[in-house]
């Protein structure tokens, strides 16, 4: 025997040697710790039996306490003395690891210190009874799906019962530092059951919400150690021991989990504020995905319009667009903030991964929204004006389609930015990163570019359907493949002027044939002019510049100009409902588009002028009824109007009910709806349409009895008569 010389004996207790598997475990821990040598691993000397068969071993002799002692007195520690005790955590594991042992118990008891300083204690890691060793027989010691460990010391494949290797104890050394930097455990429950099903589930609270003086660079160390997953650990303790390094040197921590290989990666920076970039973020994500999805939305929307009528969305149906889009839209936006506030906001880390993910898939789309558009553009100005290309004409960025072909390439580049994100992340091999890297960048570039394609070649379509009309080659056949409206109760035969000059006195020689009219709508507005300057009284291209300028509203007024020239050749056109469009939505312009409408409908519109100009006086703009109401005032649109128009125009502008009373047996046998309008305003006022803001409701003008009667019998008798029509 050596005098002077201390031993620890560590025996098993005679209550549980006859339990095999105990025993088992206990000569494998004698044997983990016999392959290990180290000075921050408790030493294992000798092992034998006793007379009565209980195994025992000879350790190194201790003087000190356990960790979860001390931590029990103290709370918790400084940060130079927890980040020595990792370190040496680190550096045992380390040779644990080498030699093929895997701890699999990491916790503060098993953690012991000695020495004199009590900032810097010397570590000794103990109790290797659930190591694991492997290429030997001792795996089998645990079964598959069996749980061993310290439920708030275990990473989560420990506690789902799954093979682990030596990155289950860097997990462990991370939540020792969390216990030892915060003074609480990361999982705190009533009992070991409820702690490994939040081990599973959720993740453990910030340590900078339950400490703020630890600095986020260390929560990042932590939250790195107890990432859930393994792949986005440390992936060895050498790593983690240099992440603690670092903070003893006072270095700028710049360092995180590899995403893919069991190789130390190189490190990201994660940035301050990270969270409010979250959140900014996120609010540009919800902004830009509401915004394509109503910019789509509204494009469906004007096509079927477009192709059903020649008319677009008013502001009431844009509103409703919106509202709609923004109710279908708060769920999925709402469930999304809620799994990334559960999932993410308690991770430092998770949350910097969650910025450069949102960022990616959000600039992502932007771009190829972008470049998309440029492509319009471009192809708009050079190719057919310059180059002259027929099968993309001139008037592609003015077509209603493009909003929802934008849309959907901006949905491509998201969904490929977001695939190639979780390829990257989930995927091990290298085909999955090849995958998620040019082979996903050239999918995405080659259905963007399809879309882009089709687009052209609907637009192409669209022009040659809706903007090309059959030659005047007739009288007949002059009309737009729109006809004009027919004579209503609103707008009766009396109403309709006839051609001064009609389409049957143009010859054939001042008509474009329907190959340069073709030709000319591919070409665009350049191509549509010059033909119009070789055949200045063709009605058929006048039309077609008519439709594409009145598209634009930059370019109204030149649509009204040629509208003009158009009405001298083919009057009857001022029933076309694509240009009462262009008149009402012209008039309530800015100057000089306002005045030039108000101009086209006064001089050349005829009865149809008059209708749109009672139209703005009862329901356009400020400016717009009040030119309107002083237009129809003027005897020689009061010439054309018709007797509907001019009945409903005299109620409106009666001074007093007994003048409306004069004029009732005229309202009977000449108004309809207008003056049904008329009146019923009159007897029972409105719900608004009154104030400042036109929101307040309007009282009834004539609420005597006498102007009751005779105006309701007069209502009654209006009403009769249209509907017997």
């Amino acid at each position: 025997r050596l005098s002077g010389k201390r031993f620890a004996i560590k025996v098993l207790h005679h209550e549980l040697v006859r339990q095999e598997n105990l025993q088992a475990r206990f000569e494998r821990e004698a044997e983990a710790m016999s392959l290990l040598h180290h000075r921050n691993i408790v030493g294992v000397y000798d092992v034998d039996r006793t007379e009565d068969g209980r195994p025992f071993m000879v350790c190194e002799f201790l003087e000190g306490r356990e960790l979860g002692d001390y931590l029990d007195e103290v709370g918790k520690l400084p940060l130079e003395t927890a980040v020595s005790i990792g370190q040496q955590l680190c550096r045992a594991l380390s040779v644990a690891h080498a030699a093929g042992v895997t701890h699999r118990d990491m916790k503060p008891e098993n953690v012991f210190l000695v020495g004199d300083d009590p900032r810097r204690p010397s570590v000794k890691l103990l109790d290797f009874g659930l190591a694991r060793l492997e290429g030997t027989d001792a795996d089998s010691l645990t079964q598959a799906g069996t749980i061993m460990g310290t439920p708030s010391y275990m990473a989560p494949e420990q506690a789902k019962g799954s093979k682990v290797d030596g990155r289950a104890d860097v997990y462990a050394v991370g939540a020792i530092l969390y216990r030892a930097l915060t003074g609480q455990r990361p999982y705190e429950r009533e009992d070991a059951r409820a702690t490994l099903a939040a081990v599973l589930v959720e993740e453990p609270p910030r340590p900078r919400s339950i400490d703020p003086e630890i600095s986020e660079e260390v929560e990042v160390i932590i939250q790195t150690a107890m990432a859930r997953e393994p792949r986005d650990r440390y992936q060895s303790a050498e790593d983690l021991e240099d992440a603690l390094a670092g903070l003893v040197g006072k270095r700028a921590l710049a360092t995180t989990p590899p995403l893919r290989s069991t190789q130390a990666s190189a490190p990201i920076v994660v940035p301050p504020y990270s969270r409010m970039t979250l959140v900014v973020m996120m609010m540009l994500a919800v902004l830009w995905t509401v915004s394509m999805f109503i910019s789509a939305s509204v494009a469906v929307l004007e096509l079927v319009i477009d192709r059903a009528a020649g008319e677009s969305l008013g502001v009431s149906e844009l509103a409703i667009v919106v509202g709609c889009v923004i109710a279908v839209l708060a769920s999925p936006i709402a469930l999304a903030v809620r799994h990334v506030r559960s999932a993410y906001w308690n991770n430092s880390l998770k949350v910097s991964r969650a910025v450069q993910g949102i960022r990616l898939v959000v600039l992502t789309s932007m771009a190829a929204y972008g470049a998309a558009a440029l492509t319009v553009r471009v192809t708009d100005s050079v190719l057919a004006r310059f180059v002259n290309v027929p099968s993309w004409p001139s008037s592609a960025a003015a077509w209603a389609g493009w909003p929802l072909a934008l849309f959907l390439v901006g949905l491509v580049a998201a969904v490929a930015s977001a695939l190639s994100l979780r390829f990257s992340s989930d995927g091990t091999s290298r085909g999955r990163r090849i995958l998620a890297g040019p082979v996903m960048a050239t999918a995405a570039t080659l259905v963007a570019g399809a879309i882009m394609y089709g687009s052209f070649v609907l637009r192409a379509g669209a022009v040659r359907e809706v903007d090309v009309p059959a030659p005047l080659a007739s009288a007949s056949a002059s009309a737009s493949d729109e006809a004009p409206v027919a004579p209503t109760a609103s707008a009766p035969a009396s109403a309709s002027v006839s051609a001064s000059t009609s389409a049957s006195a143009v010859s054939e020689e001042e008509r474009a044939s329907a190959s340069e009219l073709t030709k000319a709508l591919a070409g665009g507005a350049p191509a549509l002019e010059a033909l119009s300057k070789r055949y200045p009284r063709d009605a058929a291209v006048l039309r077609a510049l008519v439709e594409l300028y009145a598209k634009d509203e930059e370019q109204h007024l030149l649509a009204l100009d040629r509208a003009s020239r158009l009405l001298e050749q083919q009057p009857d056109l001022a029933s076309w409902s694509r240009l009462r469009v262009l008149a009402l939505k012209a008039a309530q312009a800015n100057e000089p588009i306002s005045s030039r409408a108000f101009e086209l409908m006064a001089s050349r519109m005829g009865g149809e002028g008059a209708e749109l100009l009672y139209d703005l006086m009862v329901a356009g703009n400020a400016s717009a009824r009040e030119r309107a109401e002083t237009l129809l005032g003027h005897d020689d649109v009061q010439k054309v109007a018709s007797p509907e128009v001019r009945i409903a125009y005299e109620l409106k502008k009666a001074k007093s009910c007994d003048a409306q009373l004069d004029l009732l047996q005229r309202a009977m046998t000449e108004g309809d709806g207008r003056a049904v309008a008329v009146l019923s305003y009159s007897i029972d006022g409105a719900r608004k349409g009154c104030g400042p803001r036109r929101r307040s409701p309007c009282p009834a003008r004539c609420r005597d009895e006498k102007y009751q009667g005779r105006m309701r019998a007069a209502i009654a008798r209006i009403r009769q008569r249209v509907s017997g029509k």
